[in-house]
């Protein structure tokens, strides 16, 4: 089966934004917390730090609604996947883009 990526979206589609996290052994595991964060073309974070979906061990979803009135052009998203808590905290980020047209 194959997966699909798209990273190209025409308006007012919902962008689904998937993450995998995996621990040192290549395993998927859940974390304490995973959230995301979205920058708009412009600069602007239009989703700041909210928290993704779990949908089954270690995959993380979550959906950008868009309107016709959302700023076309190229998105930044950010993942933060975050294991434990205060000081002894790991925290790991990855990043990707997409575009709206």
């Amino acid at each position: 089966m194959a997966i699909e990526v798209r990273h190209e979206f025409i308006l007012p589609e919902t962008v689904k934004i998937t993450a995998a996290i995996y621990n040192d052994s290549d395993a998927l595991v859940n974390p304490t917390g995973v959230t995301i964060t979205i920058t708009s073309p412009t600069g602007v974070v239009v989703v700041n730090d909210v928290a993704m979906t779990n949908d089954s061990t270690g995959i993380y979803t979550y959906l950008f609604r868009t309107t016709i009135s959302t700023t076309n052009g190229q998105y930044t998203e950010k993942v933060t996947a975050t294991d434990g808590a205060g000081a002894l905290a790991i925290i790991t980020m990855g990043t990707d883009t997409f575009k709206l047209r």
